[in-house]
């Protein structure tokens, strides 16, 4: 790994400036950086909030017929943020200035997306959270299967349903280096079962 990083930096070593030289550095040192999902909140389908639902009779009459009508026309939005805490052993600070991510739902690939904010994380055991907002359509992973398999997902997802999922995020950090995105190589995955007895 470390090596490929090298040879996609190799053009930029023919920068001498000591700010380059270290950034460098710090998107080398993101080999060795530890990426887990931390937690899923902010979970609504419809605009409608899953933290405070248990099962179907938490729903009022309307957010049903809401959800049912969405349903029948073939779309059934839903919203989640996923915080990613990323922890770094090294002695040299790490950091990315891109991060493009897809996201994953029982192995079906959802939705792309694109955090373009700067992450430092300090050395030595240092970490840092991730915010990343995915909205996605939940028709598209139900397979038709109705309204009580999309209500069972989002709750999953929120960590209280009864039947597991699995929720893989998969993150490609850059850094920009004297006007040149450089990539970290492949993708870092973080994947987490979720269900009701989810840690988080």
């Amino acid at each position: 790994m470390k090596k490929a990083i090298l040879i996609l930096l190799l053009p930029v070593f023919f920068l001498t400036s000591c700010d380059i030289l270290e950034q460098v550095a710090q998107v080398a040192a993101l080999q060795e950086c530890e990426f887990e999902l931390d937690n899923v909140n902010n979970i609504k389908v419809l605009g409608i909030r899953m933290d405070n639902k248990e099962d179907i009779s938490d729903f009022s009459f309307s957010d049903l017929a809401k959800l049912t009508a969405a349903l029948s026309s073939g779309s059934l939005p839903l919203e989640m943020d996923l915080n990613v805490k990323v922890v770094n052993p090294n002695t040299q600070t790490a950091a990315m200035t891109r991060m493009d991510w897809k996201v994953y739902v029982d192995e079906m690939h959802m939705v792309d997306g694109v955090v373009d904010d700067r992450v430092t994380i300090a050395p030595n055991g240092g970490s840092s959270m991730v915010p990343f907002r995915a909205s996605l359509d939940l028709y598209e992973i139900i397979s038709g299967e109705g309204l009580d398999a999309a209500i069972n997902l989002a709750m999953n997802l929120s960590g209280k349903g009864t039947k597991a999922s699995s929720l893989q995020l998969k993150i490609k950090p850059s850094i920009n280096v004297a006007g040149r995105d450089i990539p970290y190589p492949g993708y870092v995955t973080v994947e987490q079962e979720i269900s009701g007895s989810s840690s988080y």
